[in-house]
């Protein structure tokens, strides 16, 4: 669960002046992880794929968001039922 809410980049050395901030994330992120999991949650793939591609639609506003979703689809991590929607959402229907 942390390596899929933390970006992988992030396990990467920060920079020394976001070493501090990078150690809380991960720290902060685990903790919450551990408590989530004692209360039964479990990774799922497939959910994980649905809802980050439908929370990056919601957001086409943010550049980023298209470049997410691009490299998503080219990694075959959009779910099928919503591939139409992403390319029109990207523009390439």
């Amino acid at each position: 669960m942390v390596w899929h809410l933390c970006e992988p980049l992030e396990f990467k050395a920060p920079d020394p002046d976001r070493f501090r901030y990078w150690l809380w994330h991960l720290e902060n992120t685990a903790a919450e992880c551990r408590a989530d999991v004692a209360a039964g949650a479990r990774f799922d793939q497939a959910k994980w794929d649905k809802a980050n591609a439908e929370g990056l639609l919601e957001d086409m506003d943010c550049d980023a968001a298209g470049e997410m979703l691009r490299s998503l689809r080219e990694a075959g991590r959009i779910p099928a039922e919503l591939l139409t929607a992403v390319s029109e959402a990207l523009g390439d229907e």
